[in-house]
């Protein structure tokens, strides 16, 4: 087995779990504890692997996209290989006919539970021009069709009212939503059997981040509205999408409560494709036990305020997270 700090020790500078260890912090200690829980499930060669090619361990340059996105996919690989299981494969076929592979693959009979991970890239802030550096960012729920002209007339309304605030056009990520369900369709079956069940999870930044990933579920032409950007065919292997804030807790690791390694002390969302290939109730029921989520609660939340119910619901996920969890019950997952 390898010696886990001295690999780490010739990372680069600025490598997330060199600056941990030195630093004596609990990020690099709670690595430790999800790799001794992991190699139970993965050879020699598969930890290789994980440790050079993906968590960058031993090298001196340092990719932070990189980095970010193989940890957050091992913090859903722990996950899943916490639950009770007969059989755990790692990167291991699911279909025929391709050599993409889902992250993981849970075998606890009669159920199969197949796992891929995705991880965006955190968009940068769109640069502010004005002498007073103010501005806003336009974006709409969905894929409004009036987007354009409407965030035309809003950016000559505030030029014309004489305030020094510049309004910026901000870009939907939804393709990218849409390119995670179509790679994950492809790696997974054609339905098979009702015990059979295929994840997607979707690690994510902040709560504003995660209400913007909803829309691109629910709202005006969402992935998963009756009448979608692109076809529910493209994605209808994905039977489960779980979004959650890892991505967050791994680059705020410092100033989070618990461990960013751990998937049970993020903030997640368990979200049903209507659209799938076959109903799979029972698998359904043995899964959700054993992922702590939002879902339910959000959906009888209330958020409060005067204006269309339409509005109110597209804001429902933030005002959760900050209303209800952190102001009323003083849970901390961000």
């Amino acid at each position: 087995m390898y010696d886990i700090k001295s690999l780490v020790k010739q990372s680069s500078i600025n490598h997330p779990l060199r600056k941990s260890m030195e630093s004596g912090d609990n990020y690099y200690k709670d690595f430790e504890r999800c790799l001794v829980g992991i190699t139970n499930v993965l050879s020699e060669k598969e930890i290789k692997d994980l440790l050079h090619n993906k968590l960058q361990l031993g090298m001196s340059e340092y990719n932070s996209t990189g980095y970010y996105q193989a940890a957050t996919e091992l913090s859903v690989i722990d996950k899943f290989r916490s639950i009770p299981y007969d059989d755990f494969q790692y990167e291991k076929p699911v279909r025929k006919g391709t050599k993409k592979n889902p992250e993981c693959t849970l075998l606890k009979h009669p159920f199969i539970i197949n796992i891929e991970a995705k991880s965006p890239v955190i968009p940068a802030v769109p640069t502010v021009k004005n002498e007073q550096n103010k501005g806003l960012i336009f974006k709409a729920a969905g894929r409004l069709p009036t987007y354009k002209s409407d965030y035309k007339t809003l950016k000559d309304d505030l030029e014309n009212s004489g305030q020094d605030v510049e309004l910026l056009l901000g870009k939907n990520k939804d393709n990218t939503m849409k390119d995670f369900l179509q790679s994950a369709h492809d790696k997974f079956a054609d339905f098979r059997d009702d015990n059979e069940l295929n994840v997607l999870v979707v690690s994510l930044g902040n709560a504003h981040m995660i209400q913007e990933w909803c829309h691109y579920l629910y709202n005006h032409e969402g992935l998963l509205t009756a009448e979608p950007f692109v076809e529910h065919d493209s994605f209808s292997r994905v039977d489960v999408i779980i979004y959650t804030n890892l991505l967050h807790r791994h680059m705020n690791s410092e100033s989070i409560k618990g461990s960013a390694w751990m998937m049970d002390d993020s903030f997640n969302l368990f979200l049903s494709n209507p659209f799938r290939q076959g109903v799979k109730n029972d698998v359904h029921r043995f899964l959700i036990p054993y992922i702590p989520n939002y879902s339910k609660e959000i959906q009888h939340h209330q958020v409060s305020g005067v204006a269309p119910q339409d509005l109110l619901d597209s804001l429902r996920v933030g005002s959760f997270i900050a209303y209800e969890l952190e102001e009323n019950q003083g849970i901390m997952l961000f």
